[in-house]
């Protein structure tokens, strides 16, 4: 597993995350904010499917004001986060085995 704790929120602070290998069969990575407050993070990452015949692929939003943390348990393309100085908002593609390897919490 990896951990990335973001710095503090500033506004303007932007981030990109380029991952050039897959995840280990169980690994993960996980994205914290650095005061752990619910609603430190925001926005979308879009999630493809491997081998889906009709290219499925979603969005998995953040609830508004709700996520300090974001878990992502299969191979990773790029994430991409800005802040406005009250929130991290990401964006980002991941290519999936199966759904729903994406997670925003608190």
């Amino acid at each position: 597993a990896l951990t990335i704790t973001m710095p503090a929120l500033q506004d303007g602070a932007y981030f990109k995350f380029i991952f050039k290998t897959k995840l280990a069969a169980n690994g993960t990575v996980v994205f914290n904010s650095a005061t752990n407050t619910a609603g430190d993070f925001g926005g979308a990452i879009i999630e493809q499917t491997v081998h889906a015949t009709d290219g499925a692929a979603a969005a998995v939003v953040s609830a508004a004001a709700t996520n300090d943390i974001i878990t992502l348990s299969d191979d990773i393309s790029y994430l991409e986060c800005v802040c406005d100085g009250s929130t991290w908002f990401w964006t980002g593609h991941l290519i999936v085995d199966a759904p729903e390897k994406i997670a925003f919490s608190s």
